[in-house]
């Protein structure tokens, strides 16, 4: 675990912010299904979205995911914060990114979750894949120790969730320690929230 809290705290950014792309996550469900919950969100790519095997401009998309519905494996923790996460296989379009990880936060942080494709969650950007990030309910019920999913259509915040493009190459800055990292992953997501609402043309 602490291989998995290094790599979570390891980069912040510093470099020129990626565009974050508001209204494009139409919704995010847990449905249980025996022990474990699948994860689905849909929504529409915009209309600059690169096409590759798994996007294109204008066409919907669905991401999928399955953990187990009381987790006893997490890749990190943050009590103090409220963050966990988890590594997981995701697949999107029909294509599976094995090594992806997704964070989950309280409510305190706007809930909801970040899914970084095929990286683990930190305050750098996705260098080689989109990254959504989804305010929402928190998903979760008990402690970021002991969480356990709970199901049903959430309720997403449009105006806050938004994909995140990649951005080549980055500038990086190594950080040590889980509460500095954590801290900034926390105002990351401050910081990319309100820029997709600024991004958000009137």
């Amino acid at each position: 675990m602490s291989t998995n809290v290094l790599s979570f705290a390891v980069s912040l950014f510093i470099a020129a912010a990626p565009a974050a792309h508001a209204a494009m996550i139409d919704a995010l469900t847990l449905t249980p299904s025996g022990t474990n919950t699948i994860f689905t969100i849909v929504g529409t790519y915009p209309m600059y979205e690169p096409t590759t095997p798994y996007s294109s401009p204008n066409t919907p998309y669905s991401l999928t995911f399955v953990l187990p519905t009381a987790p006893s494996s997490l890749s990190f923790v943050d009590t103090v914060n409220g963050i966990f996460g988890i590594d997981s296989a995701v697949k999107l379009n029909g294509v599976t990114f094995p090594t992806s990880q997704i964070a989950f936060f309280v409510s305190g942080l706007g809930g909801g979750l970040d899914v970084c494709l095929n990286e683990g969650c930190s305050p750098d950007p996705p260098t080689a894949f989109d990254r959504w990030v989804i305010v929402d309910d928190q998903l979760f019920s008990g402690s970021v120790s002991n969480p356990v999913f709970v199901s049903g259509a959430t309720n997403i915040d449009p105006s806050q969730s938004f994909i995140e493009a990649p951005v080549p190459e980055p500038n990086t800055l190594t950080v040590a320690g889980l509460g500095f990292g954590a801290a900034m992953l926390i105002h990351y997501r401050k910081r990319k929230r309100s820029r997709s609402v600024a991004h958000v043309a009137p």
